[in-house]
């Protein structure tokens, strides 16, 4: 019996496991205003959404492109932040097919609906280094594509992208939830006809360019907001320290 209760058991924590690996992902957002410079403001203070789920290798790449998303939020827009790890980013002056170019596709569904992202008010938004435009597809970047704004930098571990994406018409509020994932394309040859990679942030993504389901993530609009460090205004010895060292810390 006492065997028996033990592979139960057993079996059990592995379906559970399963089950954990394969949900879809969960993430939060801060309260507050971003500058679309590409650049990380302070106010990105929620934990990061991580995407390393890779769905395809034809490249049969060591590391594909992997990434942490920080997102934020206020009455006119929700901001994405994505810090891309990626060895060969594709340049410039190669940058034509949109998902063949190294590029972070987010997937945003603001209508709490299933269904085909052209029928919904939901989408594919897809930039890149190198994009001269916003990219992608469905109802929701057809009404918005003049009102998103974008930019990126290249940095010494592969690029950034940051965006706003307006939602003015979804009455934002602390604590809504929104449809909402990431996918990361890779181009390690600068061959703009083909992707050597993608990945995710969780498990049966690979149709979510076309259709919003069960295996989108969700994001929690929260009330956390960036509160600056108190300045230390004395010295260890108890005196005022002076301006320059106030500036400094």
């Amino acid at each position: 019996m006492k065997k028996f209760a033990s592979l139960s058991l057993a079996a059990l924590l592995v379906t559970a496991l399963s089950v954990s690996a394969s949900a879809a992902s969960t993430s939060s957002a801060a309260q507050g205003t971003a500058t679309i410079d590409g650049k990380k403001d302070d106010i990105y203070v929620c934990d990061p959404l991580i995407v390393n789920v890779v769905a395809n290798n034809d490249g049969n790449l060591a590391s594909p492109a992997s990434g942490k998303v920080w997102t934020a939020w206020d009455a006119d827009n929700l901001y994405v932040y994505a810090e891309v790890t990626d060895s060969a980013v594709t340049k410039a002056e190669n940058v034509t097919t949109a998902w063949s170019n190294d590029c972070v596709e987010v997937y945003i569904n603001l209508s709490g609906e299933e269904g085909s992202i052209s029928d919904i008010n939901a989408a594919q938004v897809t930039y890149g280094p190198g994009f001269e435009s916003i990219q992608g597809g469905g109802l929701y970047r057809e009404n918005n594509i003049d009102k998103i704004k974008f930019n990126y930098t290249y940095t010494d571990y592969g690029y950034t992208v940051e965006l706003a994406l307006p939602f003015a018409d979804f009455g934002a509020k602390v604590g809504a939830t929104l449809g909402f994932s990431i996918g990361i394309n890779d181009d390690a040859d600068d061959d703009s006809s083909t992707r050597e990679a993608q990945s995710f942030d969780g498990e049966g993504l690979s149709n979510a360019w076309g259709t919003a389901d069960s295996a989108w993530g969700t994001l929690t609009l929260t009330d956390k907001v960036y509160t600056a460090p108190a300045a230390d205004d004395t010295t260890e010895g108890g005196s005022a320290a002076t301006a320059d060292a106030g500036i400094i810390a």
